[in-house]
C-alpha cells in the first residue's frame, strides 16, 4: 500500500536558507485537504521574490497582488524547503514532531527525465504541457495542487502510483 502523499510547498522572503523567512505555508493532500498559512515575515521580501511570487510587505503587513492577507506573525528544492521549515520551527519553538518517519521526495529527480520532452521541467511548463494549464500562481497551495496534478499525470502515463513515480533514486530523503 501506498504512503499517504502531502505534497507542500513554501513562498519566502529569499533565497537564503540561514537568513530568509517563510511568507506561506501550503499543503494538499491527496484526500483533497488543504493547508495554507501566511505569515508575517521579520526580514524584508527580496526583490526578486516578490517578483516572482507577488508577495509585499508593508507597515507589517503582509499583501499578494494587493490583497491583505490574514497572517500571523512567527519571529527550493527539498533541501531548502525542509530546512527552512524546520529552521523556522525552532527558532520560534515550534515542536517538531518526532513520532513518526518523515520521507520527503524531491520532485527534480523524478521530473528529469522529462527535460527532453518538454524542453525544461518548470512546474508551469509541464502543467501547460500535461494539463492545459494557463495561468501562473506561484501561491504555496496552487503550486501543491499542480504538482500534484502533474506527478498524477506523469505517474499514470508511466503505469506506476504517484508514491512509485517519485520513489526514485535520489529522490527520496527521510529525516
Amino acid at each position: 500500500m501506498d504512503p499517504y502523499l502531502v505534497y507542500f510547498d513554501l513562498e519566502a522572503t529569499g533565497l537564503d536558507v540561514e537568513n530568509d523567512e517563510i511568507l506561506q505555508i501550503g499543503a494538499v493532500a491527496t484526500s483533497g485537504a488543504t493547508f495554507t498559512t501566511f505569515i508575517i515575515p521579520q526580514v524584508p521580501i527580496s526583490p526578486g521574490a516578490a517578483a516572482v511570487n507577488k508577495f509585499s510587505l508593508n507597515n507589517g503587513v503582509l499583501s499578494r497582488e494587493g490583497t491583505v492577507l490574514s497572517s500571523v506573525t512567527m519571529q527550493q528544492g527539498i533541501e531548502y524547503d525542509y530546512e527552512l521549515l524546520m529552521t523556522c520551527m525552532k527558532r520560534y519553538a515550534v515542536q517538531v514532531p518526532t513520532a513518526f518517519n518523515l520521507n520527503m521526495a524531491d520532485t527534480l529527480p523524478c521530473l528529469e527525465p522529462y527535460r527532453r520532452i518538454f524542453g525544461n521541467i518548470k512546474l508551469q511548463t509541464l502543467k501547460n504541457a500535461l494539463l492545459n494549464g494557463t495561468s501562473q500562481s506561484h501561491g504555496a497551495v496552487d503550486d501543491c495542487n499542480d504538482l500534484m496534478s502533474v506527478v498524477s499525470a506523469l505517474a499514470k502515463k508511466s503505469n506506476k502510483t504517484p508514491w512509485s513515480f517519485l520513489n526514485v533514486e535520489g529522490a527520496l530523503e527521510t529525516f
